[in-house]
């Protein structure tokens, strides 16, 4: 089911939480894939969240150790500065999503790199992940559409782990072929 909470009092026990189920989930896996389903955490703006030091550990703690347990984040923020998006915060985020930004300092800060301030005002999107930036369309999107652009979203991200998940297994190859050249 989805859980909504509109207020950051909230935010907290929320986290705490999805913190226990994250142990939970970690305790039943021993060793194998978590056979749990994937739950979504949309945070629609961390700037809201960032100030309360017991959610920011939380969100570090489910970045760091989620995707194993199948816990996901996905954060939105309007404010992409530092104090929002701390290192810490950015450390395990394997994909960032950029639409157009006020600034190079902005497009820094969420992909890394400057572009995102070049981008047009609707219709494109910079996306950094592990594997290098993809410059994607992107629509304006009728709320009676939201959940059809959520599958889309996590679509995409699955597609995206499963290339760098190739691309691992593709380098352990290599490297185990070396080995055994050896």
């Amino acid at each position: 089911g989805v859980q909504t909470y509109a207020l950051p009092i909230y935010a907290p026990d929320f986290f705490d939480n999805i913190i226990d189920e994250m142990e939970i989930r970690y305790s039943e896996m021993e060793g194998k894939e978590s056979a749990d389903p994937h739950t979504y955490i949309v945070i629609d703006e961390l700037a809201d969240l960032i100030d309360s030091a017991e959610v920011v550990d939380s969100i570090i703690k489910i970045g760091r150790l989620g995707r194993a347990a199948h816990i996901h984040l996905l954060m939105c923020t309007q404010d992409p500065s530092r104090r929002t998006l701390t290192a810490q915060v950015m450390q395990n985020m394997t994909t960032c999503v950029a639409l157009k930004c006020k600034s190079a300092t902005e497009s820094r800060q969420i992909i890394g790199v400057d572009g995102a301030e070049k981008l047009p005002a609707h219709g494109k999107a910079i996306v950094s992940t592990s594997i290098g930036l993809k410059t994607i369309h992107v629509v304006p999107t009728p709320e009676e559409d939201i959940a059809a652009l959520n599958d889309l979203i996590i679509d995409i991200w699955l597609q995206i782990q499963e290339e760098r998940k190739q691309q691992i297994q593709s380098q352990n190859q290599r490297i185990l072929c070396q080995l055994q050249k050896r």
